[in-house]
């Protein structure tokens, strides 16, 4: 006799994958999920003051980011030609482009300024 019962979080696990992979596919195919499709769930609360602060003081670097390309050597080094880039890379490209005289200097003092009144 087979025990089903000792597979089961490895069916569940298999299964929430499933979901997941075809959630993604119908959001890259331009289609919307339902609500009720969509894997994670959707919060209703209002952000701190300090939160949107620090908020828009991200959404400014990451504007300063995207204002110029990088040279070929730093795009390698931090691997910032995939798609999957972070908040690591983009504060490392930055900080690359300030040593450099090339671009205009971005300054992180109100992010941090921001972040250590949010904590």
């Amino acid at each position: 006799m087979v025990q089903y019962r000792n597979n089961l979080p490895v069916i569940e696990s298999a299964v929430q994958r499933i979901e997941a992979i075809s959630t993604d596919k119908k959001i890259a195919s331009g289609k919307s999920p339902r609500n009720d499709e969509f894997p994670y769930p959707k919060y209703k609360k209002q952000l701190s003051l300090e939160a949107q602060t620090v908020l828009k003081e991200g959404k400014l670097l990451w504007q300063a980011y995207f204002a110029h390309t990088d040279e070929r050597k730093v795009r390698d080094e931090l691997k910032l030609n995939r798609p999957d880039v972070g908040w690591y890379q983009v504060r490392k490209a930055l900080q690359a482009r300030n040593s450099d005289s090339d671009f205009p200097t971005v300054s992180f003092k109100p992010f941090e300024d921001a972040y250590k009144a949010l904590s």
